[in-house]
């Protein structure tokens, strides 16, 4: 849910061309591939089937001696590999020295995860830190990242928009960012509630003089620290905000900033979207948007990613070469009317806003009110509901750590896999169950959304907590735990064998979100090697703890003393008889009805039935391809040509 929000606050202004990015959960080194709102929902379809995975007594998973050899992208399995990373945890596993719970937790609780082996980071004397990934993919070209941590929770009452004009004022206008142009680069830059990121994607070389272009790069990034905000300039940046302000203004728009203003109601966040107000970016002179960009951009307030076909060794040089002239400043003051906490998650880790979140369980029913809000509109066609809970972010540096992760991970696909079988189709049109970090935000928010028929609405609440519900009293069954772990070891044992082929893209979303998070970013093969590990270790009884746990705000909704949710947020067309009690009755009356073991997903081992007994009734076979005269006709395994490489082919029945 969280992710899908990233348009709602996350501006982006691009020259040449623009990249969006979204920030979801993920697994320190393994990229998701699939939909940013649902992550790891498509790749761990439970249509999969592992061969060596099994079940032995009635809930530990254990995995065969085949599961530890899956193939490496270097051609060695995780076995004959000399550097195997938790072979210390392997061999205690093998040699039945964990005998029981708590020598498990002890050994994953004290075995930290390893950092990405190619990764290189630093620091400069005037607190500039920067991480460098060489990666090959695409070969040639490389991306830089100024990621500064100042963003819209960070202005003040007078400033609210003045870090999106600091952006385009400091990038946009950049004469250096211009000598990029004409060389297939690539540059962007984006503002949200947490951060602002400026970024150059480029060639290693130029090319019409093949010199490198990291220098240049690094230079316009440069440009920014030490931005000029000359009136002619502020001026041109602030009609095209304006302009921005006034397209970015649809319905799409406006619900979600109910969403998110409900969402933290208890801090700046409902009250600081990136655009800002209009009538303050009318009025703002040079100066005080100099004041700004004084006051923030610091040295020892940002973060550079360089990731691409680069030497790290000579990337690092150029980078303290190029930045270590800039003077550290002291963190700006803000003043007491600005009724900001202290401490601050902030303070606890920069890549945060300066926030504070009332975390889930914080409200009890019987005690507490819901917080509860029901927005219509007449541009709405139909009714969605939004329920969320926002829960402290954990990071993820050991293998209990991960092993946390996997189980959530687990409950998440199986609870959506029901969703889509049970309660999606008529009234429901879109239903997701997540549980996503979301350091934009400084929190992990799970969040049960759905789309309905709006006349149907009442349905569709009863029919998606019935099924939330089920997972919180009966949890998952022994033949769904296998299935999401063998989607599971299948989706990491891909990555593994790509290896290098994540492009700088890929890689710089997991390297920029880890660091956010404060995870330990692994590399796919050391991501493999940890799932691997861990899922020998899972129970169904952990996962099913972590089910109700996570389930537990809405199977319980109205209960005397059972924790609230975060906040309910209601969306429908103008006119629908729908108001806050009448949403707070149809969750109470849904949680309170009882709800019954469903039947098994059944899933077929594949979607085509067999081919065999066709393939032996009809014999299929090449046959030469069609010539304009005989004489001209290929045999039927003919090479390829050798002009163009193309293979010529035809069946019997004249598919060609």
């Amino acid at each position: 849910m969280i992710a899908a929000l990233a348009a709602v606050a996350s501006y982006s202004e691009a020259a040449g061309s623009a990249t969006s990015r979204t920030a979801a959960f993920q697994f320190p080194g393994q990229l998701k591939l699939n939909k940013a709102r649902m992550p790891m929902l498509d790749s761990l379809s439970p249509n999969r089937k592992h061969p060596s995975l099994q079940f032995k007594g009635p809930s530990r998973l254990h995995l065969r001696e085949s599961l530890r050899m899956v193939q490496r992208p270097n051609g060695k399995s995780a076995r004959e590999s000399p550097t195997t990373t938790f072979s210390a945890v392997r061999d205690a596993i093998e040699l039945g020295t964990l005998s029981d719970i708590g020598g498990v937790e002890d050994m994953l609780r004290n075995t930290p995860i390893p950092q990405h082996p190619r990764i290189v980071t630093g620091k400069l004397p005037n607190g500039l830190e920067y991480s460098i990934l060489p990666n090959s993919n695409p070969a040639g070209r490389f991306e830089c990242h100024l990621e500064i941590f100042a963003g819209s929770a960070d202005e003040l009452q007078s400033q609210q928009g003045m870090a999106h004009m600091c952006e385009h004022v400091s990038y946009m206008g950049s004469r250096k960012r211009e000598r990029l142009f004409g060389s297939s680069s690539q540059t962007n830059a984006q503002t949200d509630f947490h951060h602002t990121v400026y970024w150059a994607g480029c060639p290693t070389l130029q090319p019409s003089t093949g010199k490198p272009m990291l220098p240049l790069a690094l230079d316009a990034l440069l440009d920014v620290m030490e931005a000029r905000f000359e009136p002619s300039r502020v001026e041109k940046e602030r009609s095209a905000i304006l302009s921005e302000a006034a397209m970015v203004n649809t319905i799409d728009y406006r619900v979600e900033v109910q969403l998110l203003s409900a969402l933290h109601a208890e801090n700046r966040l409902h009250r600081r979207f990136p655009i800002g107000l209009v009538e303050q970016i009318s009025s703002w002179t040079s100066e005080e948007v100099k004041r700004f960009h004084s006051a923030h951009y610091r040295p020892n307030n940002a973060h550079l990613y360089v990731i691409g076909d680069v030497d790290p060794r000579d990337a690092a040089e150029l980078v303290r070469r190029t930045f270590g002239h800039l003077e550290a400043r002291p963190p700006f003051a803000y003043p007491p009317e600005e009724e900001i906490e202290f401490p601050n998650l902030k303070q606890t880790n920069s890549f945060f806003p300066p926030v504070n979140h009332e975390w889930a369980g914080a409200r009890v029913a019987g005690r507490d009110p819901p917080r509860v809000h029901v927005f219509q509109h007449e541009l709405m066609q139909s009714f969605s509901l939004h329920v969320f809970n926002k829960h402290p972010l954990q990071p993820i540096r050991s293998l209990a750590d991960y092993r946390r992760a996997l189980v959530r991970r687990i409950v998440m696909v199986a609870l959506q896999v029901r969703l889509n079988v049970h309660a999606r189709g008529n009234p429901i049109g879109m239903i997701e169950f997540s549980y996503l970090d979301s350091p934009r935000e400084a929190c992990t928010v799970c969040a049960l959304d759905l789309m309905a028929d709006a006349v149907r609405w009442e349905d569709a609440v009863a029919m998606a907590v019935a099924e939330v519900r089920r997972m919180a009293v009966h949890g998952l069954t022994e033949r769904e735990l296998q299935r999401c772990v063998t989607a599971l070891l299948s989706d990491t044992a891909q990555l593994a064998a790509q290896g290098d082929r994540l492009s700088n893209e890929e890689q710089l979303q997991m390297l920029m979100e880890s660091r956010a998070c404060g995870h330990s970013l692994m590399d796919p093969v050391q991501s493999n090697e940890a799932t691997e590990l861990v899922a020998s270790l899972l129970t169904l009884e952990e996962v099913n703890e972590a089910a109700r746990e996570l389930s537990m705000h809405i199977a319980s909704f109205g209960q005397e003393g059972s924790a609230l949710p975060s906040s309910i947020v209601a969306c429908a067309p103008k006119g629908l008889a729908l108001t806050e009690e009448a949403l707070l009755r149809a969750l109470r009356d849904a949680a309170a009805r009882p709800v019954s073991l469903s039947d098994e997903v059944i899933v077929p081992q594949s979607l085509i039935p067999s081919t065999d007994a066709l393939v032996a009734q009809r014999r299929p076979a090449f046959v030469p391809p069609v010539a304009k005269s005989p004489a001209d006709a290929p045999a039927a395994d003919a090479p390829a040509d050798p002009a163009t490489g193309v293979v010529r082919r035809r069946l019997a029945n004249g598919v060609r």
